[in-house]
C-alpha cells in the first residue's frame, strides 16, 4: 500500500520543514511519497523541498493551492491520496488513523485541526477556531469539507474529477460537495489530528477577503442570468450576523471551551462578515486560460 501526500506551498519554507519532519516520524510502515508543489515561491521554499527528499514540482499556471493539488494528484502514484497544507503539522498516528477511517469505502475523510498554543490564543484566533471546520458533535453529516487535511482512495479522482484550479478560495468546498452529491461519503476522522495555528487579526481579515473572492466566483458561476441580484447579495454581508448564526457560534464556543463573550463573538463575526463583503466587491474573477 502506497500513500501519496500532496503539499501545496507558497513562501512557506519554515512550515514545509516542520510538516515534512512530522511526516518522517509517522507510525505508518507503508510506502509514502511526499509531493511538494510550489506555486512560485521567492523565499527558497522550492529549493528547500528539493533538499527534503520530496518530489518537488513548480506550478505557476495560477496562484492558487487548487492548481497545485491538481498537479500533485496527477503526479501521484499511491493507492491513497492525502492533501495536507504546510501549516498542518500531523500527529505521529495521522496517516494510519486516516487509512483506518477510510477502510475500503468510496469515502473522503478529514483530519481534525488541533489548536496550537491555545491557552495564549487571542480572541481572533479563538473565533477562527469556532468559525471553521465541521465538528464530530455537529448534528448533521457534513456535505462539504475543507481541503487542508483530506485523504481518499485514488480512484475517487476517476469518479469526481479534479478541483476548479483557477479560483483562490472555496474550490475544496465545491469539490467535496460535488463528491457528496454523487454519493461519495464524507466523514471526519477524530483520531487523525494535525496541529494548526488559527489566525490572528490580520490573517483572519485577509482570510475573510479571500473567502469573499471565492464566494464571488461561485455566485457568478451559478447565477449568470441573475446579475440584478448581485448588489443585494453583496449588501447583506455588511449587516450584523443573523440570530441563527450567532446561536451556532455561541454553541460552538460552549462546546469547544473557547471562553469568548457573546459580545466578542458578535463583533468579530460582524467584522469578518464585512471582510467577505469587501472581497465580494473588489476581487477580480480570474481569466481562465484555454
Amino acid at each position: 500500500m502506497e500513500v501519496s501526500i500532496i503539499i501545496p506551498v507558497l513562501n512557506q519554507k519554515a512550515q514545509l520543514k516542520r510538516v515534512v519532519e512530522a511526516l518522517n516520524l509517522q507510525s505508518f510502515n507503508g510506502e509514502v511519497e511526499i509531493i511538494v508543489v510550489d506555486n512560485g515561491s521567492d523565499d527558497g521554499t522550492y529549493e528547500t523541498a528539493q533538499k527534503l527528499n520530496t518530489i518537488a514540482i513548480l506550478e505557476k499556471t495560477y496562484q492558487t493551492p487548487y492548481v497545485c493539488r491538481n498537479t500533485g494528484m496527477r503526479r501521484a502514484s499511491g493507492d491513497f491520496i492525502f492533501l495536507l497544507d504546510a501549516n498542518c503539522i500531523p500527529f505521529p498516528n495521522f496517516i494510519s488513523s486516516m487509512l483506518s477511517c477510510l477502510g475500503t469505502e468510496q469515502k473522503i475523510v478529514k483530519g481534525i485541526l488541533h489548536p496550537e498554543q491555545f491557552d495564549c490564543a487571542s480572541s481572533y484566533e479563538r473565533f477562527d477556531f469556532i468559525n471553521s471546520e465541521p465538528r464530530v458533535y455537529d448534528p448533521k453529516i457534513p456535505q462539504a469539507l475543507p481541503g487542508n487535511a483530506l485523504a481518499f482512495p485514488k480512484f475517487i479522482l476517476d469518479l469526481n474529477g479534479f478541483f476548479i484550479s483557477h479560483i483562490r478560495s472555496l474550490a475544496d468546498i465545491e469539490w467535496t460537495n460535488r463528491a457528496y452529491k454523487t454519493g461519495i461519503k464524507l466523514a471526519l476522522c477524530p483520531k487523525a489530528m494535525v496541529s494548526y495555528k488559527f489566525k490572528s487579526y490580520r490573517p483572519l481579515m485577509k482570510k475573510g477577503r479571500r473567502t469573499g473572492s471565492g464566494v464571488k466566483e461561485r455566485w457568478f458561476r451559478e447565477h449568470k442570468k441573475k446579475g440584478w441580484k448581485w448588489p443585494f447579495f453583496v449588501a447583506k454581508h455588511f449587516f450584523p450576523p443573523s440570530p441563527s448564526f450567532a446561536i451556532f457560534l455561541k454553541r460552538r464556543n460552549k462546546m469547544d471551551g473557547t471562553k469568548l463573550s457573546i459580545v466578542q463573538i458578535l463583533l468579530i463575526a460582524w467584522l469578518y462578515k464585512c471582510q467577505i463583503g469587501i472581497g465580494l466587491i473588489f476581487a477580480k474573477i480570474a481569466k481562465v486560460e484555454s
